[in-house]
């Protein structure tokens, strides 16, 4: 029976199959990474050693500088990492993580159509109900087109912002 410590050193073999990894990219990343141990000939690792070397930083940054830059990456990681994200997206759909981007374009279209029905009725009712003067309205309607204005510059602001807004448009 092993011992606990033994439990815990990995081989290339087991890192793979836990990460998900091909063993030859796990072999590739661990190759400057000291070897814990030897069992029956084969390097081992503790999690401690190989994690960073496996998912540290890809292109030469130090481990733990953020995540991996699909495009450092070899084409067969690269392709590998794409295909998580593609699963990782499409999971995050269906449990309502993400959200379509019509979707979202839709529910703002709708909000600010009610917001801008209000600021349109707005100067009438506070006449109505509050019986003010000519200029009090005229003061009333010159701060709701300033609302309306800044309204609509940060709408524009956020769609210049938003490349693949434009193309919606």
């Amino acid at each position: 029976m092993a011992s606990i410590s033994e439990a815990s050193l990995y081989s290339i073999s087991r890192l793979a199959r836990e990460t998900g990894l091909a063993r030859d990219t796990v072999r590739k990343r661990l190759a400057s990474v000291q070897p814990s141990a030897t069992r029956k000939g084969h390097p081992v690792y503790t999690l401690g050693d190989a994690c960073p070397a496996l998912f540290g930083a890809q292109g030469g940054g130090e481990p733990g500088d953020g995540p991996a830059d699909p495009d450092q990456m070899d084409p067969s990681d690269r392709d590998r990492w794409y295909a998580s994200e593609i699963r990782r997206l499409d999971y995050e759909s269906k449990v309502g993580q993400l959200i379509p981007h019509e979707d979202v374009a839709r529910t703002f279209a709708a909000a600010f159509k009610r917001v801008s029905s209000a600021l349109d009725t707005l100067t009438d009712v506070v006449e109505r109900e509050a019986g003010l003067s000519g200029h009090q309205v005229a003061e009333v309607q010159r701060v709701v087109d300033g609302i309306r204005s800044d309204l609509y510059a940060q709408l524009g602001d956020e769609e210049a912002d938003d490349p693949e807004e434009a193309v919606g448009e």
